[in-house]
């Protein structure tokens, strides 16, 4: 089902929109595949931090952390978010 997420979401749709009705950007569909592999905000963080230049992270932490609770927000997602 991850897999089939991750697709839709890199797969443009209409108005700027992916098949899964997030915004078409790259590092949207990046965060969705760590949020589904940990939904945890810190865990997302911690991974990219891992990957990217920490300072660059933490300087756009506020971003990231709108980004998560963004695609945890969208209809067809919230769901799979849900505590």
């Amino acid at each position: 089902m991850s897999r089939n997420l991750l697709d839709m979401s890199s797969t443009p749709g209409k108005g700027g929109k992916t098949l899964l009705g997030t915004p078409d950007d790259r590092d949207l569909s990046a965060i969705l595949g760590l949020l589904l592999d940990d939904d945890r905000t810190e865990s997302v963080l911690a991974r990219l931090e891992e990957e990217f230049d920490v300072t660059e992270i933490r300087e756009k932490e506020a971003l990231l952390r709108e980004a998560c609770q963004g695609i945890r927000e969208q209809p067809i997602l919230r769901p799979l978010f849900a505590s």
